[in-house]
């Protein structure tokens, strides 16, 4: 089996936006490197950070039925809403 392909992230700090393959979050790119050696990226809407190379988030969700950012966390990143167009202006 390959390595997952690393995906092509562009970040615009003033915006406040990272675009991976396309897909806009919320959020921003992370100086540290995940536990996998891939880029980390946090997920305002989500409030974690996750791989987009592995589709998988760094932590757990806190399994609480009304937190906001957690109760509708998908399993895998790219498997839920992600892309996020019309959460600013």
């Amino acid at each position: 089996m390959s390595p997952p392909r690393e995906p092509v992230i562009v970040e615009d700090k003033v915006k406040g936006v990272v675009i991976i393959d396309g897909v806009r979050v919320w959020g921003f790119v992370d100086d540290r490197l995940g536990e996998c050696l891939h880029t980390r990226i946090y997920s305002e809407r989500y409030d974690a950070y996750f791989c987009a190379a592995d589709n998988a988030w760094f932590e757990r969700a806190c399994g609480d039925e009304s937190c906001e950012f957690c109760r509708d966390r998908p399993a895998h990143p790219f498997d839920g809403a992600l892309d996020e167009p019309n959460m600013r202006p």
